[in-house]
């Protein structure tokens, strides 16, 4: 495959794997909520914030296949990766959100784009540390 095709794929593959994500992490926090005490929303994100960087760990192996195949950088990776996803979150909750604005459905976007975000920056973070492991292994 070409470059090109492969980053149209990375993009809408990352744009639909994104938004899967984020409503099953919606998911998980509305069960959540549901079980939780009122004062333990500290926990709550605790939780979703170790649950989204563990989830973000495997991408990095996706970023070394598209590195060594098609010598994508990580400015890229991400642009194409996670920009779509954001997006897709937006626009998933803005034809979903009710005619009146309430404090719900507001809290809800926040949350979706709070979730989508702390993966934008686990992913950077894993793919910054290869690339940092990667300049210190092998110095030109």
């Amino acid at each position: 495959m070409k470059k090109a095709p492969a980053l149209l794929l990375l993009t809408l593959g990352g744009a639909a794997g994104m938004t899967l994500l984020t409503l099953f992490m919606m998911f998980v926090s509305l069960i959540a909520t549901i079980m939780l005490p009122a004062n333990g929303e500290w926990a709550l994100y605790m939780v979703l914030g170790i649950f989204t960087f563990l989830i973000a760990y495997p991408f990095r192996y996706l970023y070394v296949s598209f590195k060594k195949k098609y010598n994508v950088g990580m400015i890229v990776f991400i642009t194409c990766f996670c920009i779509p996803s954001t997006a897709a979150s937006i626009a998933v909750n803005l034809i979903y959100a009710p005619a009146e604005q309430t404090s719900l459905s507001i809290l809800r976007i926040a949350l979706w784009l709070f979730v989508t975000v702390i993966f934008t920056i686990t992913l950077s973070i894993h793919i910054l540390t290869y690339e940092l492991l990667l300049k210190r292994n092998n110095p030109k």
